[in-house]
């Protein structure tokens, strides 16, 4: 019997205007994931948290924003000197580090370097850069000679973009949110779960978010992004380096670790640069929607041996976050992965001319038993035993729930799939508070 789905009528008009012109795509705003925050938890009775927003840390960011409005006020007495004491290159540097550099090749004022430079030369050290330690006499020198110069509208528009965005980074670092986290774990009930949005120091603008699910006594990370590290100077010139992500031992679907050979560098679900909110909210939703019913049924998280003897955490996504997948591969990996040890075909996806293979859960199961019997790992042995009890009515269940999956999935399918960018569009509109159709107007499922 062949599953088919008849789609709804938004979703039909939505992929009849792809046809004609492509939506040009969203990125969520921190501002803009408070309303959706609000609008699914009223939707679909889950719980749902932004970073920050316990009442020990919203104390930390409104102590660290009423900071930043002091070293604003004093960074603005002296606000061209003090910018350019971060942000002016010597003239033998090729290539700017950062948006705001004044560089000779390249960025907003090429044009206007040898000006600016020569404004500047007297307060050059040796190396070609403005002097940090220069005097309060000498910073009001420096800064009333760039009164004068030219470019000054396109100087004072990049400073403000350069306090606005230091403005924007007062949320919680890395490090802070995996306290609030481990804190909002340790108080939940049995049986308690809550999703945790993490957006990368950012309290108002477009970034990266990532997904946390919180349970007691652990967390989920349920897609393992690996982005690149959050780089910014601040007002006093500092460079902050810091982690996209919260650091932890969380259970994630780090496909990687089950795959030997090195020709993949990340698999994740997401192929563009923008829709991780949508996404990262869409997994929230499925997975806690119908008291977490798509976690408790349809997923496993589980502590495991690697042939190093080294302890891993895996998290097996459920199929009905999948859909929203862009790249099929992932899909398949971890259709493979949950495939029979003894399938002739166990852990082998075929893309083309391709073979990708992935060690199954049996396998890497099977392997660590034998690592926390040598160990004595109790607890190990006895979190293995119980997934490897419940494994075979699991898979069953898994993989039917992914043929259904694939089913609704491949309604959205216009040359890419596009259930994500549809998802993307409906989220557009709450964000902006426009009216959508009830986001329940189901596909309705048609056995053939």
């Amino acid at each position: 019997m062949k599953t088919k789905y008849e789609i709804s009528q938004d979703k039909t008009e939505f992929l009849a205007k792809e046809q004609s012109s492509s939506y040009p795509g969203y990125q969520v705003s921190v501002l803009d994931l408070e309303k959706i925050v609000k609008h699914y938890q009223e939707k679909y009775g889950i719980r749902l948290i932004i970073n920050g927003t316990t009442p020990k840390y919203q104390a930390l960011i409104k102590e660290r924003q009423v900071n930043f409005e002091q070293q604003k006020q004093q960074f603005l007495e002296l606000k061209y000197a003090k910018f350019l004491q971060i942000f002016f290159q010597p003239p033998n540097l090729n290539g700017a580090n950062s948006p705001f550099s004044i560089n000779k090749y390249m960025g907003a004022f090429i044009g206007f370097y040898e000006e600016i430079y020569n404004k500047v030369l007297p307060f050059l050290d040796a190396k070609g850069k403005v002097i940090s330690g220069l005097s309060l006499e000498e910073l009001r020198q420096l800064n009333e000679a760039c009164q004068e110069l030219s470019c000054k509208g396109i100087l004072d528009a990049t400073i403000d973009e350069f306090i606005e965005r230091n403005s924007d980074y007062m949320g919680l670092t890395a490090r802070e949110s995996a306290s609030e986290m481990k804190d909002i774990c340790d108080e939940l009930q049995e049986g308690e779960v809550l999703g945790y949005f993490f957006t990368g120091q950012r309290t108002s603008g477009r970034c990266h978010f990532d997904l946390y699910i919180c349970l007691p006594g652990k967390a989920i990370r349920p897609i393992f992004y690996n982005t690149a590290l959050i780089r910014y100077h601040d007002l006093g010139g500092m460079f902050h380096l810091n982690f996209p992500f919260v650091e932890g031992n969380f259970f994630t679907p780090d496909l990687l670790k089950l795959y030997s050979a090195m020709d993949l560098q990340q698999l994740i679900p997401q192929a563009d640069r923008t829709s991780c909110g949508t996404l990262t909210m869409m997994y929230a939703k499925e997975l806690l929607k119908d008291d977490a019913r798509g976690l408790k049924e349809f997923t496993l998280s589980f502590t495991y041996y690697n042939e190093k003897g080294e302890k891993e955490y895996f998290f097996l996504p459920s199929p009905q976050v999948l859909r929203y997948s862009q790249i099929s591969l992932y899909n398949e990996a971890l259709k493979a992965i949950l495939s029979h040890e003894n399938d002739g075909q166990a852990g082998l996806v075929r893309k083309g001319a391709k073979k990708y293979m992935f060690h199954t859960i049996e396998k890497i199961l099977i392997q660590s038993f034998k690592i926390a019997l040598e160990k004595e790992d109790a607890d190990v042995l006895e979190e293995n035993q119980k997934i490897w009890d419940i494994l075979p009515s699991f898979q069953e269940k898994w993989q039917e729930a992914y043929k259904e999956m694939v089913a609704k999935r491949d309604v959205m399918h216009q040359g890419v799939n596009k259930y994500l960018l549809y998802s993307t569009h409906r989220m557009s509109h709450i964000a902006s508070d426009e009216s959508i159709s009830n986001e329940t107007d189901a596909d309705r499922l048609i056995l053939r």
